[in-house]
């Protein structure tokens, strides 16, 4: 893991070095007076240092947060359909929920079939009543106009009604 990491950290290093080395080449080739003494100058390599330590360090972290991503979306994949995936994720982790938790609801609620209607009125994915919507609005502390047929809309309202079921029995059994 850390072979590839810095890889790209060099690599991210030479992208971002490189339009500066060409404006240095450029500025010497027009004023070669002030470039020799610019490069005269002492350099200070710690400010250098620490900024490719903390580049690696901002790299490795978004490295780990896409391997968990990925094994999140692998993990799902055979319960959600793809277009609605990351809503899925994006939703669970704002509720503090597994994601296979939550895309198992939408699965057995309504196959993922966003125009399903319930014999009680239930409306879309996650099938929330009407009632149940306006509740979870105000919960969420939404002022604005929403539609529980629209699916990110309904997955949003079904892992927070699914995070206050948690809550409330302690567990997703």
């Amino acid at each position: 893991a850390v072979q590839p990491l810095m890889k790209y950290a060099s690599l991210y290093l030479l992208i971002i070095l490189s339009p500066l080395m060409v404006y240095s080449l450029v500025q010497a080739r027009e004023q070669p007076q002030e470039a020799c003494v610019a490069a005269a100058a002492p350099v200070d390599l710690s400010t250098g240092r620490q900024q490719t330590d903390d580049l690696t360090a901002s790299l490795a972290e978004r490295l780990r947060y896409e391997e968990q991503l990925s094994a999140q979306l692998e993990e799902i994949a055979p319960l959600v359909p793809p277009e609605y995936r990351m809503m899925v994720i994006y939703s669970s982790q704002a509720n503090g929920l597994d994601p296979h938790d939550l895309a198992a609801v939408g699965w057995v609620e309504s196959r993922w079939k966003t125009d399903a209607v319930g014999s009680s009125g239930e409306i879309g994915l996650f099938q929330i009543l009407p009632s149940t919507g306006e509740q979870i609005a105000q919960a969420m502390g939404l002022d604005r106009p929403y539609d529980l047929r629209d699916p990110a809309t309904n997955i949003a309202f079904g892992a927070h009604y699914l995070r206050t079921r948690v809550n409330k029995q302690g567990s997703t059994e």
